[in-house]
């Protein structure tokens, strides 16, 4: 009967396309049997096949047949190909075709694109707020709908914090970058997922295998931090003293609703919008004392919001809490006099009287601290 010549995939061939058909190439000329079959089974299960062809299914070209598999292989896959026995026939003797049994023609499917590069890389530390996600792959790629790429932190890896869709990717050479819909927290580890077939090379049809979540982390940035005037601690600050928050980095603005508040005990004394009070410049906010200065003795406290203050990439100011930022201010003038009390002597001395004692007392409302 009639032989094969060549078969595609060939023998043992490796890195097949998934969306690769089958070719059957005779040594004569033959034609196809009705009701014959061609059926192609994964090598881990030789009872099912993935796909059933009639022989009759084929585009004959000379004395090739060419066969179409829809839908496409699985990635990273052994498939045996198994042809009934009289499948074909040939043309000048009708002698039948011996088929073809399992484990003689077999191959394996594409790994599929791989990933060259993160951005951010797989454990950064130090990342912006506003960083955007990007994947470079070993090939061009297309994006798959309905697939997505999910942003988790990483204390809870059950809810994502964003969800993007693939193909809302921007696709530029072998690259796909991703903006989020909103910033990142400050000083937060996190994790990004990748579903499996989100990406498809644009040669052969191969899918990308997918991203667990466990193979691209990251941490943002712990945002600008500050140094303040007056000084955490210090004492006999000025009733006219100016606050100041000196920034380690640039800070971009101030942020709507975000507050600054000078506690005296219970009591603010100070609670305003951070954005339209005080000044900002470059990376120094400055607060003025307020109508009537800080009140004489007392012990304030000042504390300020998370996020009041945003630097250039975004990175949130972590804030000031209780705590972190306490002052005294100066003692109110002292305008009372002392009071000074002798104790009467005799009103007349003997001559060469003996030497006599005087006595005084002083009383004032202030300790006193020194004497002459």
């Amino acid at each position: 009967g009639p032989t094969t010549s060549t078969l595609v995939p060939a023998i043992g061939s490796s890195g097949i396309f998934q969306n690769t058909g089958l070719a059957i190439t005779f040594a004569e000329d033959v034609n196809a049997v009705t009701a014959k079959t061609i059926r192609i089974y994964k090598s881990s299960d030789a009872v099912n096949p993935v796909e059933t062809l009639n022989a009759t299914d084929g585009v004959k070209s000379s004395f090739t047949f060419t066969y179409t598999i829809s839908p496409k292989l699985e990635r990273a896959t052994i498939y045996n190909v198994v042809i009934d026995e009289g499948a074909f026939v040939s043309v000048s003797g009708s002698n039948g075709f011996s088929g073809i049994t399992s484990g003689i023609w077999s191959f394996t499917t594409s790994d599929g694109p791989q990933l060259a590069t993160r951005v951010p890389i797989h454990g950064a530390t130090g990342v912006f707020a506003n960083t955007q996600l990007a994947v470079t792959f070993n090939e061009t790629v297309t994006a798959a709908a309905n697939k997505t790429l999910k942003v988790f932190r990483s204390t809870d890896q059950a809810t994502a914090v964003h969800t993007l869709n693939a193909a809302d990717g921007v696709i530029t050479g072998q690259t796909v970058t991703f903006t989020l819909p909103a910033k990142l927290d400050r000083a937060t580890a996190y994790n990004v997922s990748i579903d499996a077939g989100a990406f498809v090379s644009t040669v052969g049809s191969n899918d990308f295998e997918g991203s667990a979540s466990s193979q691209w982390s990251f941490t943002t940035d712990a945002g600008p931090t500050a140094t303040f005037e007056p000084t955490n601690a210090s004492s006999n600050v000025a009733v006219t003293a100016q606050l100041r928050l000196s920034f380690s980095r640039d800070i971009d603005r101030a942020i709507a609703g975000k507050r600054i508040r000078v506690m005296n005990g219970s009591t603010a004394i100070v609670n305003l919008d951070v954005s339209s009070n005080g000044t900002l410049a470059a990376r120094t906010y400055t607060l003025n004392a307020p109508t009537g200065n800080w009140p004489f003795g007392s012990q304030l406290e000042v504390l300020v919001d998370p996020g009041a203050f945003v630097d250039t990439d975004e990175n949130d100011f972590e804030g000031v809490a209780a705590g972190e930022w306490r002052f005294s201010i100066v003692e109110a003038p002292d305008a009372t006099a002392p009071a000074i009390n002798f104790t009467p002597i005799a009103t007349t001395l003997e001559k060469n009287f003996s030497p006599v004692n005087i006595s005084a007392t002083v009383t004032d409302n202030k300790t006193v601290v020194s004497t002459i």
